[in-house]
């Protein structure tokens, strides 16, 4: 069982606006817009103990139990001879749980922070981001 539902949140918009930089930028000489990927020099990538450590308490919400582990394997023998693993690292999250670094997407850059004491601050985003039970 799932603990939330999927994420509603498309990515087209990005895709597109990086399309159209990708598309100045070999037609018209226009640098693409800077890298924006988490990492660990600006504390966005943590290690998945630090990731747990830190993960905020919220209703029903559980960090995750399982991710993926790597490990190098010698290929020159058959079967494959698997030995040291690799570090795993993770993005690190803010206090609503939701992942830092990278691209934020405007509702949570725009919105959720206008939303304050568990109900929304303007009626007009009622509508769009408070389930009605926030809503007051």
């Amino acid at each position: 069982m799932r603990q939330l539902p999927g994420n509603r949140l498309g990515y087209g918009a990005f895709m597109r606006a990086l399309l159209v930089a990708l598309f100045e930028w070999v037609e018209r000489g226009i640098a693409p817009p800077d890298s924006r990927f988490p990492s660990r020099a600006a504390g966005t990538l943590v290690s998945v103990a630090e990731a747990r450590a830190t993960f905020p308490r919220l209703p029903q919400v559980n960090f995750p139990n399982v991710l993926n582990e790597l490990r190098l394997r010698d290929h020159s023998v058959e079967p494959p001879i698997e030995s040291t693993v690799y570090p795993v690292f993770v993005q690190s999250t803010d206090a609503d749980g939701n992942a830092l670094g990278g691209i934020r997407y405007p509702l949570l850059a725009y919105l959720l922070p206008r939303m304050s004491a568990g109900r929304c601050a303007r009626p007009a985003m009622a509508r769009v981001t408070c389930s009605p039970s926030r809503v007051r």
